[in-house]
């Protein structure tokens, strides 16, 4: 079934152009924390008093028989019947829990929820819901308090020690950020996988503490970290399995956590038959003897497979509840320490000796489980540890200190802490002694301003020092802010100027990568101004304001008089970033600063003392000299700290006060906030918001009583979602690999246009043959645009390079380029994919040798539909076939399996060069027949991934099957879904789609081709049978009443052409949409996915309608009409064909409408066009599409399909309707009159056809 109007409208387009206004959404962003802010104790207080807690490990463990999964399990695997929370909670009450803990995400990285950070989340596993919402929905139903537990070790995604990126930090950020706005007031979040894996230093404890506590202010933070008395947290978490328990002294608030059932925190399956800890070790053992020492008791109950907790977990929570009352007698609890409310995380340490940075890792001892890292002195005393903090900040008004607790000495006893912002000229502010002893010691002192912390051991115990955490910051509500020189700002430019040369840092005026960047006379040549990127922790990357390039050790060298570049910001590229591109910039005193890369840990130095102008720059081991020193300039700049929605606008400052800030294209927008900070006291700043989006914000500065003045504007534009910017299911590439913002090369995508090459910033690179497959099935897209054509790297070869590109939409061809080759015009791709589930997008080659086959996929996007969110609020209900009990199942070879293949292995299809794996599906042997009762099932649709399994690999015959997809009607008729070509094992896996409503039983073939079934492997891969959650009536009732709008303004339309009327032509249009939309209506068959797909055309062919109302115009309005034409007759001449068969076009016909089209092009692009040329410009090629479409050979036979007496568009419609069948459709005898032309087909040729009669 044709489900859009769209092609038609397209096509009718031919005689008319119109522009589309578009229509844009935004998603809602809610922050539900608090308003009441308490101060910690008061949290602290309410928390113990809970007394009774249950931690809830769920997550991809309980599939995979882990505690620590494997990383990288297909997230099929998470299979859950259903997640049962409310069960959960019922449970929870019945043994007087008062709050619990979800495991939302462990080590491995799998996310209980919808974020939009990775795909390896419960949305594209087998349940599709949102797994963290409906807890707490039922936990708080029961008068129950929800708490969090989160991993920031995340093997998944790679955030792992030792290779923690900016953007891994981000990560980290943005799904914290999801977990603490989306789902209320959070009482509680335990972090895991930090302390003692990452450390407090690689994720830096002070940007996520800050962040947590800024959108849940009452929050308390659990840190995983295995003491018994508060380091970095607010709560102490004690892990029983692991012999650490409360002491028998303790005044902390604290949690102790146990399992219920033997020492396991995830599920097994031995759990259902063994029994749990019984009552009196419960409220006795545990409850009864961690009540008095203010720990909270947290009993880990494990949900099975199924989504619930088993029976005798049940049973026993409920006696429990029955056994245990809080003890009433219980003091309150102590006042705790004071709490650094918010701890500085330090870049680096040095030391007298010892090794400094064990300091500030953040590795401390797990209570004899895990190793500590300390800071040891010699025996020589006094020593002292200087902490680096990265920046200059105020507030700076305690310090921390932890001793070891492994060993017997080193206790510190006496000591002296200074301070400074150079590192050279210290100030001391506190000294005095501390007790031998392990416990953490806390030193406050009167507020300082500084870089540099140092810490002088005057005495301990055993003559040395033994240090195992050491930590500054501030216990007062201040927050410390960066302050001082080495405060560099993103909105300002700096000169870097030598000390011994008085040479500034420049490129020489050169934009290319390799430059050298050398010393150069002091100018105002934009060459030597520098936009210095915090990156965080006291890293920098320098960007060279005239060529946009970043200084850079070439080839990530480590050699002392390797000389410094300029080069393509890593973080540009598909490359991750490197860090051969930061630079730690450190006050030395005196005005001037070392600067020293990242990655070699060598300084900036000019080379051989040389004075020369151009002398090079080199990196060389430090030693203070003047060739190392450097003073860093800031340049007049009036503005400072602009932000949007707090992140930092980059680009922004008084030598380019314009930029453009992407903002996606969703539903609810709203205008992002903007900020700034004024760079000296007599300036004011004058922010005034845009009114709506699109839109422009301006930042005006003004000084010296209003006679200096700047303007800076961000002007907020609507995109759409890039490709590139996703997960994809599999990639393949016919060489190399997929290339993401590149060509296949790893250069700029570079595709030809009318007027010479064109670049883009974002797309694919791939070389024939390729295909990249998305699953878009848990979003609100509406089509995939993009580009296309051969890259032009291999311009220099165009003989080679012949390809073809092709877009599949659930299976089915939507978009077919033709043969392109590298001198050809990049062609654009429009495709709906609105209420699909895949989309492949496929480049083959053209002939036998595919050597030079580079294509692109210029700025490939999916444009989420009007109205929605980008992730879908009504996921489709999904029963994958392998957890249904069939009718009955026969395999020509051994037994069907569900799950593996028919040799009982992991299910493995080819993508190319790439395998498919599938952790769901059937694996079976031709010939076979598989049949499954649908009756009362309500589904909709069944989908799967068909071919020859990839264990047959190397085998004589190698599997060669045909795979079919029949229903079974109400009245027994058996009508085919689905006939497949045959596939043999070298094949490419396919996906297939098919409506089954109205069928009461499906039935699945798999055939052998007629050689055979010799290794005829055939799998049935994740498939699935789905239906919307919502009723279809719902969806129905919505198009009928767009249909009902549509009509009433099509009514009231005046065709004319005066002001305010409407061209006859465009009324032809909305009422084709109309009828089509009223066709599906009354169909009884029509699905949720059809209904959604028809509702959003329509929406599009009346906004398209409202557009050609004729009004006063504008040179934007003309633009924008002869665009549309223009896009029109490109989409027209593309697909055209010359030749003598009815529905082919004269020869030499397509040279007359490229010419006008050109033309059209020219005038499009001129600067200086009227409003007068550009109109002219659109009549005229419009009256050239229209000859155009003269030249198309006709040879209709009759335009009266519904053989009403008339050809109307009723007519039109039925071939609309009927859009895409052919003779091997099984009710083609019905619908053959749709064929005007009679070749075997309803096709574009037809619909013209149609078209045109009406017209006449």
């Amino acid at each position: 079934m044709c489900k859009r109007i769209s092609t038609c409208v397209g096509l009718i387009c031919i005689l008319l152009f119109v522009s589309v206004a578009p229509v844009f959404a935004d998603t809602n962003n809610q922050n539900t924390a608090s308003p009441v802010v308490n101060d910690n104790y008061t949290n602290q207080k309410n928390y113990v008093d809970l007394r009774f807690g249950m931690f809830i490990h769920y997550n991809m463990g309980t599939y995979h028989d882990q505690e620590w999964v494997t990383p990288g399990q297909d997230p099929l695997s998470f299979n859950p019947k259903n997640v049962n929370t409310d069960q959960w909670a019922q449970a929870a009450k019945s043994a007087g829990i008062k709050y619990t803990v979800l495991t939302t995400k462990h080590h491995d990285g799998f996310a209980l929820w919808p974020t939009k950070y990775g795909n390896y989340n419960v949305m594209n596993s087998s349940y599709k819901k949102d797994i963290v919402r409906q807890y707490v929905d039922s936990m708080r139903a029961q008068g129950i308090l929800p708490g969090l537990y989160f991993s920031i070790w995340d093997r998944q995604q790679g955030i792992a020690k030792g290779s923690v990126s900016r953007a891994d930090i981000e990560f980290i950020k943005g799904q914290l950020t999801e977990l603490l706005t989306n789902y209320g007031e959070i009482p509680v979040l335990i972090i895991d996988g930090w302390a003692w894996e990452m450390g407090h230093n690689e994720v830096p404890y002070q940007e996520i503490r800050e962040l947590i506590k800024r959108l849940q202010p009452n929050i308390l933070i659990v840190d995983h970290n295995g003491q018994t008395q508060p380091w970095d947290e607010d709560v102490i978490y004690f892990e029983e399995p692991k012999g650490v328990w409360a002491p028998d002294n303790n005044m902390f608030a604290a949690n102790q956590g146990m399992p219920l059932v033997s020492s396991q925190w995830f599920w097994h399956n031995w759990m259902p038959s063994t029994e749990p800890a019984s009552v009196t070790n419960i409220v006795q053992d545990h409850l009864g003897y961690l009540e008095p020492r203010y720990t909270n008791f947290l009993l880990n109950i494990s949900p099975n497979p199924d989504g619930e907790f088993d029976t005798n977990v049940v049973k026993r929570l409920a006696q429990i509840g029955q056994a245990w009352n809080p003890n009433s007698s219980r003091p309150p609890l102590p006042q705790q320490p004071v709490v650094m409310e918010h701890p500085i995380t330090a870049n680096s340490a040095t030391a007298t000796s010892g090794t400094a940075n064990n300091a500030i890792d953040g590795f401390m001892d797990y209570v004899g489980n895990y190793v500590e890292t300390l800071w040891q002195t010699n025996n020589s005393l006094p020593q002292s540890i200087t902490l680096d903090l990265g920046y200059t900040y105020n507030n700076i008004t305690m310090l921390n200190y932890l001793p070891s607790q492994n060993l017997s000495q080193g206790m510190i006893t006496g000591y002296t802490l200074s301070v400074s912002e150079d590192g050279t000229n210290f100030t001391a502010v506190k000294s005095g002694t501390w007790d031998g002893d392990k416990t953490m010691k806390r030193v406050t002192f009167p507020s300082q301003t500084a870089r540099y912390v140092k810490m002088e051991v005057n005495s301990a115990v055993g003559g040395f020092a033994a240090t195992a955490e050491l930590e500054v910051g501030s216990y007062t509500n201040e927050v410390p802010t960066r302050t001082g020189i080495d405060s560099f700002d993103v909105n300002t430019l700096y000169r870097i100027v030598n000390k011994a040369t008085g040479k500034a840092l420049g490129v020489g005026n050169s934009v290319e990568n390799g430059a050298a960047v050398a010393g150069r006379t002091l100018s105002a040549a934009l060459d030597q101004q520098w936009v210095i990127d915090d990156l965080g922790l006291g890293k920098y990357k320098m960007v060279n304001k005239q060529s946009g390039q970043v200084m850079d050790v070439p080839g990530a060298s480590k050699t002392a008089g390797k000389p410094v570049i300029q080069w393509t910001d890593s973080e540009t590229a598909a490359d991750p970033s490197a860090i051969n591109q930061q630079w730690a910039i450190s006050n030395v005193g005196s005005g001037y600063f070392k600067i020293r890369n990242v990655n070699s840990g060598m300084a900036l130095e000019n080379s051989n003392g040389s004075t020369a102008d151009g002398n090079p720059i080199v990196q060389n081991t430090y030693t203070g000299s003047d060739g190392q020193l450097w003073k860093v300039e800031k340049l007049a700049s009036m503005i400072t700290n602009v932000k949007v929605n707090g992140v930092p606008v980059k680009g922004l400052h008084t030598e380019n006060r314009m930029v453009t800030v992407p903002v996606l294209r969703e539903k609810n927008l709203e205008v992002p906030t903007v900020t700034a900070d004024k760079a000296s006291e007599n300036v004011q700043l004058v922010i005034t918001p845009a009114n709506s989006l699109p839109g422009t914000t301006t930042i005006t500065a003004i000084a010296d009583g209003g006679a200096t003045q700047e303007v800076y504007t961000i002007n907020f534009e609507l995109v759409d979602r890039f490709a590139s910017d996703l997960n994809w299911l599999s990639a393949s590439s016919g060489w190399s690999t997929v290339k993401k913002d590149k060509s296949l090369d790893g250069n700029t995508i570079k595709l030809m246009g009318s007027n010479g090459i064109v670049t883009y910033e974002k797309g694919f690179g791939v070389h024939a043959n390729s295909r990249i497959i998305f699953d878009i099935s848990d979003k609100n897209y509406k089509s995939f645009n993009a580009l296309v054509g051969v890259d032009q790297e291999i311009a220099k070869s165009p003989s080679y390079a012949d390809v073809e590109f092709k877009v599949l939409v659930d299976g089915v061809e939507k978009f077919a380029s033709g043969v392109m080759k590298v001198t050809d015009v990049a062609k654009p791709v429009d495709v709906s994919v609105a209420g699909a589930s895949i989309v492949e997008l496929v480049v083959s080659q053209s002939d036998s040798d595919n050597s030079e086959d580079h294509g692109s996929w210029a700025n490939a996007t999916f444009r989420v539909a009007e109205g929605k969110s980008e992730l879908g609020e009504v996921l489709p209900e999904v029963e994958y076939l392998s957890d249904l009990n069939w009718l009955s199942a026969s395999s020509g070879w051994s037994t069907v399996q569900k799950d593996k293949s028919i040799g009982g292995n992991a299910i493995v299809l080819n993508n190319g060069d790439q395998e498919l794996s599938f952790a769901k599906g059937l694996g079976t042997h031709a010939n076979s027949t598989i049949k499954y009762d649908l009756t009362g099932a309500d589904y909709e649709t069944f989908s799967a991934f068909i071919g020859v399994d990839k264990e047959v690999n190397g085998g004589s015959n190698n599997g060669s099957i045909q795979f079919k997809i029949e229903g079974v009607k109400n009245d027994d008729t058996i009508e085919s879904l689905y006939s497949g070509s045959l596939i043999r094992e070298s094949d490419d896996a396919k996906f297939v789609k098919v409506n089954v409503k109205g069928y009461k039983q499906l039935i699945l073939d798999v055939t052998d081709s007629g050689n055979g079934n010799s290794e005829d492997h055939g799998d049935w891969a994740d498939a699935k049978l789905t239906k919307m959650t919502v009723e279809a009536i719902s969806y129905k009732a919505n198009l009928v009443a767009l249909i009902a709008n549509a009509q009433a303004q099509y009514d009231v339309a005046v065709v004319g052409t005066a002001v305010g009327n409407y061209p006859a032509s465009s009324k032809l249009i909305l009422l084709a949409a109309i009828a089509h939309a009223q066709q599906l209506v009354d169909l009884n068959t029509a699905t949720n996915q059809e209904f959604e797909a028809e509702t959003a055309a329509l929406n599009t062919a009346l906004q398209t309608f409202v557009a050609t109302k004729i009004g006063q115009g504008n040179v934007q309005q003309a633009k924008t009409t002869l665009q549309a034409v223009m896009t029109v007759a490109q989409s027209v001449y593309d697909r055209a064909v010359e030749g003598t068969h009815v529905g082919e076009f004269q020869i030499d016909s397509k040279a007359v409408l490229l010419l006008a089209i050109n033309d059209a092009n020219s005038m499009y692009s001129n600067p200086v066009a009227t409003q007068e040329q550009l109109e002219e410009s659109a009549n005229v090629l419009n009256q050239a599409l229209q000859h155009f479409n003269q030249q198309m050979i006709r040879d209709y036979e009759s335009g009266d399909v519904n053989e009403d007496g008339s050809i109307d568009i009723g007519d039109l419609g039925q071939v609309a309707l009927h859009y895409g069948k052919n003779t091997t459709s099984t009710d083609w005898n019905l619908m053959k009159n749709a064929d005007c032309n009679h070749d075997g087909k309803i096709d574009i040729i037809d619909l013209v056809g149609i078209a045109q009669l009406i017209l006449q």
